[in-house]
């Protein structure tokens, strides 16, 4: 839960105590970098599990869930500074609600799969 402190200060300062209206594309692009570094953490850590839960139907689909978020979450940034460059409103405006969409997936999927390896310790009895 602490890795949730720093994007929970930053989105406090910016919206709440600032009341910015043009830090969308900021908030944006630090929504997609921490679901990006969360999910390439989630595949670092499936690639660490034992034989056992690899061959579990769970594991295939939490690493291919993980693996789309990553590549959706790195199209959309990519969007976004186009987006941003061409001074694309439209893109902009949506960028912000898709980028929290994307942060959210990414969060629920690394913890169910840190519930997924824990699992394993459960019955190892660690």
């Amino acid at each position: 839960m602490l890795v949730l402190l720093p994007l929970i200060l930053w989105i406090l300062v910016h919206h709440i105590v600032l009341n910015r209206s043009g830090t969308q594309v900021t908030a944006s692009r630090e929504l997609l970098f921490f679901a990006l570094s969360l999910c390439t953490l989630t595949l670092t850590e499936l690639q660490d599990v034992s034989a056992k839960l690899r061959s579990m139907a769970s594991f295939h689909t939490l690493f291919q869930a993980t693996l789309f978020t990553i590549n959706f979450a790195a199209v959309a940034y990519g969007a976004i500074l186009t987006g941003d460059a061409r001074h694309d409103v439209l893109v902009v405006q949506h960028a912000y609600h898709l980028s929290t969409a994307i942060a959210v997936t990414g969060f629920a999927l690394s913890t169910r799969a840190q519930l997924f390896i824990n699992q394993e310790n459960d019955h190892a009895g660690i």
